[in-house]
């Protein structure tokens, strides 16, 4: 931590702040209820069976014999990988 200096009252505390009460400072109210929204309108949209595309994209790799099953959602994963960063994007800048 930083230099620490004697205040006012005689308690010696630390010059500066950690990553913890930066983010502390500022609200995290409304960030969390966005989260939030975020999962209830993807929760309702598989429910209504509108996301059923997803993870059956070309590019996702099936493999079926008779006794075992594979499946790699390359293409699945590299769209949700996207989506993420630029929804992050956002909230970055927003913020």
């Amino acid at each position: 931590y930083g230099p620490r200096r004697e205040s006012m009252h005689g308690a010696v505390r630390a010059q500066g702040r950690g990553l913890y009460d930066r983010v502390m400072e500022r609200s995290l109210g409304p960030l969390i209820i966005g989260i939030g929204l975020v999962v209830v309108v993807v929760g309702v949209l598989v429910l209504s069976g509108a996301l059923i595309w997803f993870g059956r994209l070309p590019g996702d790799v099936r493999i079926r014999s008779e006794h075992t099953r594979v499946y790699i959602p390359i293409v699945s994963c590299l769209l949700a990988s996207v989506a993420l960063s630029l929804i992050l994007a956002l909230v970055r800048r927003l913020f």
